[in-house]
């Protein structure tokens, strides 16, 4: 059966690839919401580990980086950016060369995940040329999340009625109990169990959440139909709660943060903000109803996050990194997907290896100081762009969509202090499209924007409405 689906997979890629190449884009990230069921289905086959890769990712690659070059002119991304992303992928090259990489697999795969993902960005910019473009897009992926909330939620129904083991063994066989982290559930207002929906693991399932939160918050202010921006704010309100019962602590603090800055500087004033807190009183109603102790559960949350901070648990990180490896021990060698490149390593070997959590301490420990200062000006840059670009933005809709994408960067930024979220499915992908749609949006605006006080250029109505092709850079 997984092997008429990878057929039936690599079919729809090639079609794609020949006929509308530009809908590799979507199809990479509607693809991404089932990817770890069929990873964990196939016992981590490496051909279903690196289907998104050879399906998607490589041949929207090559019809657009190699044949369709002209498509990147005139630049979106700032040169600032590419010289930076530039300097890092030096470094990352060089230290593959590293005496402390010790194999050829583990320089690939850690190349792999530093770099891989990083053109999304630029093809991102230049294949969604209007907001139209954006808008289906954004439709087509927030019209596949529902199912894996769904399932998500369903699993984690079915633990109440029959057991946690039972439930998730039923759907994953032996491949459960990874996915689950031994089945890891742990009491705080109420149990709370690891749940991986359609991902790999449920720290994936939780960052899709995450990463569909902001498409739609995007899509209900881009879409010019009525139906779909109620669909939008429906689906809010879904993600927020799956994301609740995906056994993940962050799940409790993230979207609530994401809501809050995207009501602060979207420019939609008390109404966004009143809105932000409706979805959350939602989502606590939804917890209470199912029988979860809500003040119980935000003690626990507050003592958690507390213990982070009276453990300085970022900066140790950081700082024992910054210790034993300040010109860094090579690429791959703290990533996580480099549990694939050990076999018939040495103990000693093994035990060079990092283990950082943290994404800067994981930096420094595998890029070093070299490798830190790019990768902090990247962030920087990315997130200066993502808050105060937001207020630059004058076409109100447009704004609004900035915002729910920068907001994302972020959250992504705040995560970084805990883990390394750009190294794994699904947010390698997301966050570089997102980058991607930052500044192709605040490129727009400097189109469709009306002068202050005048009626704005872009209307909610039809697609013939939104500005043309023609209207927009070749």
């Amino acid at each position: 059966m997984l092997d008429l689906l990878l057929a039936l997979l690599g079919a729809a890629s090639f079609g794609l690839f020949l006929l509308r190449w530009q809908y590799l884009l979507a199809g990479l990230l509607i693809y991404i919401a089932f990817a770890g069921s069929l990873i964990l289905w196939s016992e981590q086959s490496a051909i279903f580990l690196l289907a998104k890769d050879l399906f998607f990712v490589l041949p929207l690659y090559v019809a657009v980086l190699l044949l369709r070059p002209q498509l990147l002119a005139p630049a979106v991304l700032p040169p600032w950016l590419t010289l930076s992303l530039l300097f890092l992928s030096l470094v990352v090259l060089l230290q593959t060369l590293n005496p402390g990489v010790v194999n050829v697999a583990l320089a690939l795969i850690g190349v792999k995940v530093w770099l891989l993902y990083i053109p999304l960005a630029y093809v991102t910019a230049a294949i969604l040329r209007t907001p139209e473009d954006i808008v289906r897009l954004l439709r087509a992926i927030a019209l596949v999340a529902p199912i894996p909330c769904i399932i998500g939620l369903y699993q984690w129904s079915l633990s109440e009625v029959i057991g946690y083991r039972e439930a998730l063994t039923d759907f994953y066989g032996d491949a459960a109990a990874g996915a689950t982290q031994n089945f890891t559930q742990f009491t705080m207002g109420g149990v709370i169990r690891r749940i991986p929906s359609t991902f790999s693991n449920s720290a994936s399932y939780f960052v899709y959440t995450l990463c569909l939160l902001s498409a739609s918050l995007a899509l209900q202010a881009l879409d010019w139909s009525r139906a779909w921006r109620v669909f939008a704010r429906c689906l809010i309100v879904l993600l927020v709660i799956a994301g609740a019962l995906s056994g993940m602590r962050a799940a409790f603090v993230f979207p609530p943060v994401l809501l809050l800055v995207y009501a602060l500087i979207s420019g939609r004033g008390v109404g966004a903000l009143g809105g932000a807190v409706l979805v959350c009183l939602i989502g606590v109603s939804f917890l209470y109803a199912t029988g979860f102790d809500t003040d119980e559960l935000a003690e626990g949350v507050a003592e958690h996050t507390g213990l982070y901070q009276e453990q300085n648990f970022s900066w140790v990180q950081f700082s024992y990194a910054l210790e034993q490896a300040p010109f860094g021990m090579g690429t791959g060698t703290n990533t996580v997907a480099g549990r694939f490149a050990t076999e018939g390593l040495t103990a000693a070997e093994k035990a060079s290896l990092g283990g950082y959590e943290v994404q800067f301490a994981k930096t420094v420990y595998e890029l070093g100081v070299f490798g830190l200062v790019p990768f902090l000006l990247i962030m920087g840059g990315l997130l200066y762009h993502g808050i105060v670009g937001t207020l630059r933005v004058r076409e109100p809709r447009l704004r609004r969509a900035h915002a729910a994408f920068g907001s994302f960067v972020l959250i992504v930024f705040v995560y970084f202090f805990k883990a390394w979220v750009i190294d794994v499915d699904p947010a390698n992908v997301f966050f570089w499209v997102y980058v991607g749609l930052l500044y192709r949006l605040a490129a727009l605006d400097l189109l469709v924007a009306a002068p202050r006080g005048s009626q704005s250029l872009l209307r909610l109505t039809r697609p013939a409405a939104l500005p043309s092709r023609r209207t927009l850079p070749p």
